[in-house]
Order: structure tokens, then C-alpha cells, then sequence
């Protein structure tokens, strides 16, 4: 990939990058600071990218990488503060149980966290997940249920 077409794609999909990590992290200036260097990443590392898969995936997943190690590098971690679109609603007592799910996705094994995120959080399709992961989708199935169990016996989501 070529200066150009790099170009091309970031201002492609800065809006959607920008919007996706804004309400993972929902603190919009460490979400820019984050994108920025998903950005460099990307660059960087465009030689791994492969045509087969959407660009966007790929991003997606170089965005991620570089938002663990912003909060690596940082200390901190914010799945503390609770969105304020749930508040919004009034319904403060949704809030605190979604924010305690959230939390207890944190429990899971380390194996298991980033795919029940992305499924539980994020919404996305064992086949997206798998593309941002580049694992197989027959991976991403196992640990799911594995991840699900795991969430049964902490009473967060039922059978």
C-alpha cells in the first residue's frame, strides 16, 4: 500500500474509527490520541494487512492493540466511569448493572476477554470477531463458550 491509497483509506475511515473508539473508551480526546496512533500503527505495519479481509477489520484490530497499550503505558483504566448515554435515560439502575457486567467481563480469563468484549460490548459477529483477531472462527466459537460458562457461573448472562 502506497502513501496515496493510505491516505485515501484514512480519511476513509477516521470518522468511523474516531466514533468506534470514542464510545469504547468514552472519553473522546484519549480516544483521538488513541486513533492517532492506530494511525502510525497502521503505517507501520500496512506491509500485514491482507487485501482478503476488510481494511476496516484490520484497523480495527490495530486500534485495539494500540489502546491496550495506551492503557498499559498509562496506569489506568476507565471501565470505572459509567456511559453517560445510560444515565441520559434516568434509568440509573440499568447503568450500574450494565457497568457491573462490563466489569465482570474484566474477570474472564485473558483468553476469553477480548472475544466476549467484542461479542457482549461491541455486538460483533463471531465472524468479524475473528477477522479482527485473525484467529478461526471455529476458535472464536470454542471460546465463546467457554467464555459463556465462565459468565453463566458469575450470573451475568444466562444459558
Amino acid at each position: 500500500m502506497d502513501e496515496k491509497e493510505f491516505t485515501d483509506k484514512y480519511k476513509q475511515t477516521y470518522d468511523y474509527l474516531l466514533g468506534y473508539l470514542t464510545k469504547l473508551i468514552k472519553d473522546r480526546s484519549i480516544a483521538e490520541e488513541v486513533a492517532q496512533e492506530a494511525y502510525a500503527r497502521a503505517w507501520k505495519s500496512r506491509h500485514t494487512y491482507k487485501p482478503e479481509y476488510r481494511y476496516r477489520t484490520w484497523l480495527v484490530k490495530v486500534a485495539l492493540n494500540a489502546m491496550y497499550a495506551y492503557y498499559g503505558r498509562e496506569k489506568k483504566h476507565q471501565s470505572t466511569n459509567i456511559d453517560e448515554e445510560y444515565l441520559d435515560t434516568h434509568d440509573v439502575e440499568l447503568a450500574i448493572e450494565i457497568q457491573k457486567a462490563q466489569d465482570n467481563l474484566e474477570n474472564l480469563r485473558p483468553i476469553y476477554k477480548d472475544i466476549a468484549k467484542l461479542f457482549y460490548v461491541e455486538g460483533l459477529v463471531y465472524s468479524e470477531i475473528a477477522a479482527i483477531l485473525n484467529i478461526h472462527i471455529d476458535t472464536v466459537t470454542n471460546r465463546m463458550h467457554w467464555a459463556r460458562k465462565q459468565l453463566v457461573k458469575m450470573h451475568i448472562v444466562t444459558r
